[in-house]
């Protein structure tokens, strides 16, 4: 970029591109390469990353919290957290907006909405307008009632279609999907074409699929 903004001018020009390399180099005359961030780094940074935001909003990581996190974590998110800087950011996002809300969400779905919020904007709007087909409200669910409704195809058909135009980018998408099949059981059996009682998953308060919750 600064080679070519560097040939724009009349201090080079375009006819002597060597010019350009000979005056970066009287400014940048050392190159330092950094070895790519392991795994396993970033996995303890995430960690310890968690176990401060606990601490600091006086939140328990219990045995359930952390396997729900790492399944998130595992299943999707350690693809898209793949340097420090995203993983420094996404924690200090998370915690900015955690503490006036802390006795009113879930922990780790408030994790995964928040990141779902920064990195995929448009599928995080889709998730708000598709509010009763996630929850499962009585006008989506009558219908599903009477024998023969449900398309398990057309199911899956939907739910690609509304990802699709989300922008979700193709190689993304089951693992997208497997986040929002952990906020939402009734969208996880509906993308993994999947039965379900039609009366619905027992959901625990404060969590996003729980109806009074899902609007905080």
């Amino acid at each position: 970029t600064l080679l070519e903004a560097l040939g724009r001018t009349g201090l080079v020009g375009r006819d002597d591109p060597r010019r350009a390399i000979d005056y970066l180099e009287k400014i940048v005359q050392v190159r330092l390469d950094v070895p790519p961030v392991r795994d396993e780094q970033l996995s303890r940074w995430v960690d310890a990353s968690l176990t401060q935001l606990a601490r600091e909003h006086d939140v328990e990581l219990t045995d359930e919290v952390n396997h729900r996190f790492s399944n998130a974590y595992f299943g999707h998110l350690q693809k898209r957290l793949d340097t420090p800087r995203a993983v420094k950011r996404y924690f200090a996002q998370v915690d900015s907006f955690l503490a006036g809300v802390v006795q009113e969400v879930d922990l780790v779905d408030f994790l995964v909405v928040n990141w779902l919020r920064s990195a995929e904007p448009l599928l995080y709007r889709a998730i708000i307008s598709h509010r009763a087909q996630l929850l499962g409200d009585f006008s989506v669910r009558s219908e599903e009632w009477i024998v023969g409704k449900r398309d398990p195809e057309a199911e899956r058909a939907y739910w690609e279609k509304v990802l699709n135009d989300a922008r979700v980018a193709p190689e993304h998408m089951e693992g997208v999907a497997n986040l929002i099949g952990q906020l939402f059981p009734r969208f996880s059996h509906q993308w993994t074409k999947q039965s379900y009682p039609y009366s619905g998953s027992n959901i625990a308060p404060t969590r996003v699929a729980h109806s009074d919750y899902f609007d905080r």
